[in-house]
């Protein structure tokens, strides 16, 4: 266990409840002490370190009543099996406070498709001109259990192949991946990766 992981649930079991899900307000509090910035959707809340590179993620049982991080921790491995985890932004289970909230682990990524700069995308596009068969790619997009957003699945089709991309294809329709909007894709530097793939089942 790493030193920054210490002091998370260090810090955590200080000043969190034991018997409650943690509130925004006891979360700020927790964030401010450690230096990270607190961040959460619908089902997960994170503690973003940007000097460190890594985000800490822990559920949101009270939106969903599901742990979020495990089935995303499921879908990792997963992803093992099938040989496509390396455009999967990795994810560890890393501790459990005092309180039985679970820690997991994950690098920061450059950016989301959401965030790629206009000029970036322009670079790339230029380039995907001359080595990917778009109709090939929607065969492929279309073809998986939520379809991905366009232009990151020419940027993996290109970068990882065709082989590769038909192995991922099969992946999300196993784990039933089926929330790969924009915001859910991204960049590691320029490797495209998938940066939230628990989905989402409504719960």
């Amino acid at each position: 266990m790493t030193e920054l992981t210490e002091r998370v649930l260090a810090t955590m079991n200080e000043l969190l409840k034991e018997d409650a899900e943690p509130e925004r307000s006891d979360l700020d509090r927790v964030a401010s002490r450690l230096g990270a910035k607190l961040h959460w959707g619908a089902t997960r809340w994170a503690f973003v370190f940007a000097k460190h590179k890594v985000v800490y993620k822990f559920p949101r049982w009270s939106e969903v009543g599901t742990d979020y991080c495990e089935l995303e921790l499921a879908n990792y491995e997963l992803g093992k099996k099938y040989r496509i985890e390396r455009c999967l932004l990795p994810i560890e289970k890393v501790g459990i406070t005092d309180a039985g909230i679970p820690i997991y682990l994950q690098p920061m990524y450059t950016s989301s498709q959401d965030n790629l700069s206009y000029d970036r995308m322009k670079q790339w596009e230029h380039k995907m001109q001359k080595t990917t068969n778009r109709a090939m790619v929607r065969k492929i997009q279309h073809g998986c259990f939520s379809s991905p957003q366009r232009f990151w699945m020419e940027r993996a089709t290109q970068i990882y192949g065709k082989a590769f991309m038909r192995s991922f294809e099969k992946w999300s329709h196993e784990g039933k991946v089926n929330d790969l909007h924009s915001g859910n894709v991204g960049w590691l530097g320029r490797q495209p990766i998938i940066i939230d793939y628990a989905g989402y089942h409504g719960d």
